[in-house]
């Protein structure tokens, strides 16, 4: 929100205030009000730096759904695909009769092993 106007206002009264008699009452009624219009540009910038921080938390925490869900994705589709490719690669393997390595055919004895 815009206080420039507020302030402004301000800087009159306050110059108001220097030619005034600090004794009478018209200059304590000027005071609370210039104090007054203070708290209220306090308040309005209080009010303006909660705003902004909730809206910076709120990106910061989209951006940490996203990636959170990025990482719950993946760690579902790479097990997926490591599975699937070593289903496709055991299978080509068994056409042949032969497993040449040991982490090939570890795999192939998970894949294939049920246990009744």
């Amino acid at each position: 929100m815009d206080t420039t106007k507020l302030r402004e206002e301000i800087d009159e009264k306050l110059d108001k205030l220097k030619d005034m008699d600090p004794s009478t009452k018209e200059y304590s009624t000027a005071v609370e009000g210039v104090t007054k219009l203070m708290d209220r540009i306090i308040e309005i910038e209080k009010l303006d730096t909660s705003v902004t921080h909730n809206e910076n938390q709120m990106k910061e925490d989209r951006k940490a759904r996203w990636i959170k869900n990025l990482i719950d994705i993946g760690a579902i589709v790479l097990p997926l695909g490591v599975t699937i490719w070593g289903a496709k690669t055991s299978l080509k393997f068994e056409e042949t009769g032969t497993v040449t390595t040991g982490v090939g055919r570890k795999f192939i004895d998970r894949l294939f092993n049920f246990k009744k």
